[in-house]
């Protein structure tokens, strides 16, 4: 769940393969991404979305379609219009990914951080995609089960 600066509340269902804009004053879904309950690798569809975060400088909603099919996808937070995405497939290598779990955006920075948890790293892009630089997580020792989750903030 997450809430962008101007109110709304942005939501994805993995059983659904969508993501949702919500206006809380009415409840009312505004958008709804993807074909309900058909998961896919194209445009229009998600593998099990995970989460979402909105660039209000550009209007764009990016979203972590990580279950499945290990991409970032950017669309129109205005209307739901496919822009671009990101990823090249499951692996450890630079945009690779193995779980895109979670994603923010860092306003200050104008950079989009990509928890890729099974590679116990944080990869970070610039807003079109070109990879930057991968965090590893402290967190990940082998031996442990942890891994990296995002929490949402505004900038580095």
């Amino acid at each position: 769940l997450y809430c962008d600066p101007s109110g709304f509340l942005w939501a994805t269902d993995v059983h659904l393969h969508q993501v949702f804009k919500i206006d809380p004053a009415t409840r009312e879904v505004l958008l709804a991404i993807g074909i309900r309950a058909r998961r896919g690798n194209d445009h229009r569809h998600f593998d099990a979305p995970t989460d979402v975060v909105v660039d209000m400088e550009t209007g764009e909603a990016f979203i972590s379609d990580g279950y499945g099919n290990q991409r970032v996808v950017v669309v129109s937070a205005a209307n739901g219009t496919y822009i671009r995405s990101w990823g090249s497939g499951v692996g450890s290598g630079p945009g690779q990914f193995t779980t895109v779990h979670s994603i923010a955006f860092d306003t200050r920075r104008r950079r989009v951080l990509v928890s890729d948890r099974d590679n116990c790293r944080l990869q970070v892009f610039d807003p079109d995609g070109k990879y930057l630089e991968a965090w590893p997580s402290e967190l990940c020792r082998e031996g442990t089960q942890s891994q990296p989750y995002l929490s949402q903030f505004s900038s580095v």
